[in-house]
């Protein structure tokens, strides 16, 4: 399926693009061509079922009865931009001769409309043309009024499409988590292991998502998506967790003041505080961060010589002192 946009910008008309593909064409295994774009359409989906209201003789026998029929699809009607000036320059779509001849040969024809919702959704029509009118406006704007009747129901036939936003990324580069990256601050990143994925998703495909933080860029542990037989990416791996700070009633984090070594510090006898020259530590951690531990003495209350200890692999271990020991 083209990946040109859906939308239209032409004179005084915002649609969505209208694919025809013939029979012929499909049984010899073309493409379907454009035919044009919707100004309006009805009938895509729903339709009507008869029914019969059976009466009692009175009120006291039995209820009204309605005995409701089979469901006959409902008409489709749309109107076609198949011929438009665009900045100043004349455009066409010659999928709107397809349509004419399905209806003067009374032939079956598929059209494929592109819906402008939040996925999408391309629908496959398989149609009966009962009615084919061309019409011109001003502006050299050339319609068609086409009136048909579906065959079965319309098919979801929409394709995977990648998102996209000013705010995600797709890449084949592997990211390392903990590392800073600042220029991706609030982006959702999609790193695909096999390149191939980012052309064409197959069956049982995977992606990680990277959903970074506004403030640091700290690349975060990822959740992994699979593809599955609907076309979709779905999470079938939660993120795991990240780092959160000890919270205990005798542990403090502290990042404005730092204790000095064997100080008096009356109010935290018995306490262990944690120092981060870097207060974004605190939040946002990232490889290499290090954060100062200091033990309060219970009955002194002189405080210890610091413990430097090194943020990685998602938690603060003891940094190794010389000689290789911790």
């Amino acid at each position: 399926m083209s990946k040109d946009k859906i939308i239209t910008d032409a004179p005084d008309v915002q649609g969505l693009r209208v694919l025809v593909l013939s029979r012929a064409m499909e049984s010899l295994g073309k493409e379907a061509i454009q035919a044009g774009f919707l100004t309006s359409i009805s009938g895509l989906k729903g339709g009507t079922r008869e029914s019969q209201k059976l009466s009692p003789i009175n009120d006291r026998d039995y209820e009204e009865i309605n005995a409701v029929g089979k469901k006959t699809s409902a008409t489709v009607n749309m109107n076609l931009l198949y011929k438009f000036v665009k900045d100043g320059n004349l455009e066409s779509y010659e999928g709107v001769n397809y349509l004419e001849k399905a209806f003067e040969e009374n032939e079956e024809v598929f059209i494929i409309v592109e819906i402008n919702d939040e996925r999408k959704t391309t629908l496959k029509i398989k149609m009966k043309l009962t009615g084919f009118e061309l019409q011109s406006e001003a502006n050299n704007k050339f319609s068609a009024n086409i009136t048909a009747e579906k065959i079965g129901e319309a098919k979801d036939i929409t394709p995977f499409r990648f998102e996209e936003s000013q705010n995600i990324e797709h890449t084949t580069k592997a990211l390392n988590v903990g590392d800073v990256m600042s220029d991706k601050k609030g982006k959702i990143i999609y790193f695909y292991p096999k390149e191939s994925t980012l052309e064409k998703p197959e069956l049982n495909d995977e992606r990680m998502v990277y959903v970074f933080d506004e403030v640091r860029g700290v690349i975060p542990n990822p959740s992994t998506q699979t593809f599955n037989e609907n076309n979709e990416f779905i999470t079938t791996k939660e993120a795991d967790k990240v780092w959160e700070k000890e919270n205990d009633e005798n542990i403090i984090h502290e990042s404005k003041t730092e204790p000095e070594q064997g100080q008096i510090y009356e109010e935290l006898k018995g306490k262990t505080l944690y120092f981060y020259p870097n207060a974004l530590t605190l939040l946002y951690p990232a490889n290499e961060d290090i954060r100062k531990k200091y033990t309060i003495d219970q009955s002194s209350g002189i405080a210890s010589e610091a413990t430097m200890q090194t943020f990685l692999n998602g938690k603060f271990s003891d940094a190794l002192r010389k000689g290789g020991k911790k």
